[in-house]
């Protein structure tokens, strides 16, 4: 695909450029002028998709009418981080299904075309809905970390002693032969280069022993339900695990 993509946006250039050649008062243009025109358009409009683009073209497999395996079940705008640069107000989808990052390029905008990406060269990327903007990392597999999963997780908290993560992804169903897709999510802490599954106030709990109390009566303080906080508040909850 990624071999395609020079060609397919070279040729749009040049149609892009067609009606501006035809304004030009002189029916004659020099073969030097027009290769200059076509390159200075190829570069000043769709170079910048080159840089970042590379996977293979993405197809929808689950039904219109159904539940969607998509963050917020719509595409949001977003940044993707690469390479040590970003590529800012692309369209985007996040397929939480498959862990995708699924892109509408500038140059593909009027066919609708969406390509999924490479993950092992995504480092991160932010998605920003109506409600809601997310921020999700990419735990590559080359810098794995005992106990997490290599992929894309929102990280909520950081800092010197501790890190928050939440993977968020489906549970798949069928209801009248069409699969469905539940949305959940699951929270991390990272410490001492460990991760550790705290989707439960027990499993939270049990890496505190000594002060189980303390952190119990902490969690109350914030929300009565550990499930239902909040990302700020989780925030609030992990400022005070790093001083115990």
């Amino acid at each position: 695909m990624r071999n395609l993509i020079p060609l397919v946006i070279l040729v749009i250039s040049i149609f892009a450029l067609c009606p501006a050649l035809k304004a030009q008062k002189s029916s004659a243009l020099p073969s030097e002028t027009l290769q200059d025109s076509i390159i200075q358009l190829y570069n000043s409009t769709f170079y910048n998709e080159l840089n970042y683009i590379n996977g293979r073209e993405y197809k929808p497999y689950h039904y219109p009418t159904n539940e969607t395996p998509y963050l917020q079940s719509k595409y949001g705008i977003g940044s993707i981080f690469t390479g040590g640069y970003e590529y800012s107000k692309k369209k985007l989808l996040y397929d939480i299904n498959k862990d995708l990052l699924i892109v509408n390029p500038e140059a593909f905008k009027l066919s609708n075309t969406y390509i999924q990406l490479n993950n092992s060269e995504i480092d991160s990327f932010t998605i920003s809905f109506e409600n809601h903007s997310y921020t999700l990392i990419n735990y590559k597999k080359n810098k794995a970390i005992p106990g997490l999963k290599p992929g894309f997780y929102e990280r909520v908290y950081h800092s010197k002693q501790s890190s928050l993560l939440i993977k968020h992804y489906v549970k798949r169903g069928v209801d009248d032969a069409l699969t469905t897709y539940s949305y959940n999510t699951d929270r991390f802490l990272l410490v001492n280069g460990k991760c550790f599954n705290v989707s439960s106030k027990k499993k939270l709990l049990t890496l505190f022993p000594d002060d189980k109390k303390r952190l119990k009566k902490e969690i109350k303080s914030i929300n009565l339900s550990y499930k239902k906080m909040s990302n700020f508040q989780l925030s609030q909850l992990l400022q005070f695990i790093d001083t115990l």
